[in-house]
């Protein structure tokens, strides 16, 4: 057991930050084709349009040119010496200064959202995938219907992605509520930058601040886990203000990383038209 009632508990949970390349194995597993280029890693993120798998990597400027000829766009950060050749930036939210980061961090509603959560729920690390092979899916399910977002993938192919984080050594955090699991985290690091790459809550718990507590959680975590400098919680959905609100009241305030991209001609004024949006996060502007 990592957590009860918001004490810490014997065996806390550390990441084990993966390279890019044992990143890349994981990926391609799960059936994503992710090719080389200049030393680094890269896959297609939507339909053609190329990015970095470990997309907070801080490039040079040699490294970030056009991955695949035939791609009609791409996108990557920059180091900070090449940052003044960025055409671009990267919105994201980022929790850095993790070695400060405690509950005096938060604002008071987000404060007793966390309190709230280690009141009603035991937040534990699942070590095993069994108990997840058994409930996950049906939370997965319950997820989607709230929100919509993307495709449901199938249970078969969701449960190789449960087998495949813990093969690769990602940690997961579980909330329980009288023996049953509510909603869970997964977390994973490459170098110094650890990602939250999993967030799932079941609709029967989303008022109770469950995603609250295992998202503040996940930071103590890598707290506490030597080399892991910043915590990643996706890219900035200006659309959705209630998700923006939430994240930058734990901590996730938005930052723009100087990024270079690149896009065939016309393809930036379509995506724009189209996506306004994805292009904002594509390049950082409107």
């Amino acid at each position: 057991m990592y957590l009860k009632g918001g004490k810490s508990m014997d065996n806390t949970p550390s990441l084990i930050p993966l390279t890019e390349s044992s990143y890349a194995d994981f990926l391609r597993a799960g059936g994503q084709r992710v090719i080389q280029h200049r030393g680094r890693h890269w896959k297609s993120q939507t339909l053609g349009f190329y990015q970095p798998i470990h997309y907070l990597a801080r490039l040079t400027r040699r490294e970030a040119t056009r991955p695949n000829p035939m791609c009609w766009g791409f996108r990557s950060t920059l180091c900070n010496e090449d940052a003044p050749l960025a055409t671009g930036a990267l919105p994201v939210h980022v929790l850095t200064d993790l070695a400060a980061y405690d509950l005096d961090r938060l604002k008071k509603t987000r404060r007793a959202a966390v309190r709230k959560c280690w009141n009603s729920f035991e937040i534990t690390e699942i070590t095993e995938p069994d108990l997840l092979h058994r409930e996950a899916y049906g939370i997965v399910q319950s997820d989607h219907a709230r929100h919509r977002y993307g495709k449901l993938p199938g249970r078969r192919e969701y449960l190789d992605l449960i087998d495949r984080f813990f093969q690769w050594k990602f940690v997961v955090l579980g909330g329980f509520r009288e023996g049953r699991l509510g909603g869970f985290v997964v977390g994973g690091a490459i170098g110094e930058t650890a990602y939250l790459e999993e967030i799932q809550i079941h609709s029967d718990f989303l008022k109770m601040n469950l995603a609250s507590g295992l998202t503040y959680e996940l930071g103590q975590v890598c707290k506490q886990t030597t080399g892991i400098k910043e915590l990643v919680h996706g890219l900035h959905a200006r659309e959705n203000h209630s998700l923006c609100y939430l994240k930058e009241d734990l901590g996730f305030k938005v930052r723009r990383v100087p990024s270079y991209h690149w896009f065939a001609p016309l393809c930036a004024t379509l995506v724009r038209w189209r996506r306004p949006h994805v292009y904002y996060r594509l390049c950082g502007r409107d």
